[in-house]
């Protein structure tokens, strides 16, 4: 091997040792900080919403926006029900943060997660229907409900969730002038995902377009 190439060898390897180390170090923060009494249930790139979301509003994007798909945390341990759980499982996973822009607890708070601004690492799976095609994680805001666990996957999912997801999705879908369109994970992928009849909670069309 050539003294550049072993220069570009060890190079990337620099690189990759570093981005691991990273990672790492990351998922060692998040882990950390849940094990403190006092920041127990602190998420990780989150902040608080009233649940209600009847003094906030849904800041759009710069970033084009065409799509909205919920998800479920398929898990129902109580202690779970936080964005920053989701963010250390997706740590875990190689992601470089938690994959939701949204997270809904159980007693309908509402959790900031991913910024806004970002694409989310949600939903890779593309389909066609009805001739338009959906999916992908370009173009899309992600919102996930913490239920949905066991196998097979029960709807455990509250009134309190159905209310501040419908909420959240009439800000969405007010800010792009009701151009876009809602879907479950299940529409693109073999996933039972949201587990709940989100279509129904939702009043959507075939197409996805919000009733509410």
């Amino acid at each position: 091997m050539t003294n550049e190439k072993q220069s570009l060898q060890n190079n990337n390897n620099a690189v990759t040792g570093s981005a691991i180390k990273k990672r790492n170090h990351k998922v060692q923060l998040v882990t950390e900080a849940m094990a403190r009494p006092e920041n127990k249930k602190v998420p990780v790139n989150s902040v608080p919403i009233d649940k209600t979301l009847a003094n906030v509003g849904f800041q759009k994007p710069k970033r084009k926006v065409t799509q909205c798909f919920i998800h479920c945390s398929a898990d129902s341990n109580p202690k779970n029900d936080d964005v920053s759980v989701m963010a250390r499982w997706h740590l875990q996973r190689g992601f470089t943060e938690v994959g939701y822009h949204y997270f809904i607890k159980k007693d309908g708070t509402l959790q900031e997660g991913r910024n806004i601004e970002e694409t989310p690492a949600a939903q890779n799976e593309f389909k066609t229907i009805n001739g338009i095609k959906i999916g992908g994680n370009t173009n899309t805001i992600a919102i996930c409900l913490h239920g949905g666990g066991g196998n097979p996957p029960i709807n455990d999912f509250t009134q309190e969730q159905y209310k501040t997801l419908k909420n959240l999705c009439k800000s969405i879908n007010e800010a792009y002038n009701s151009k876009i369109t809602f879907h479950g994970h299940c529409e693109v992928s073999s996933k039972a995902c949201p587990v709940f009849d989100y279509k129904t909670v939702l009043k959507l069309d075939k197409n996805g377009k919000l009733g509410i």
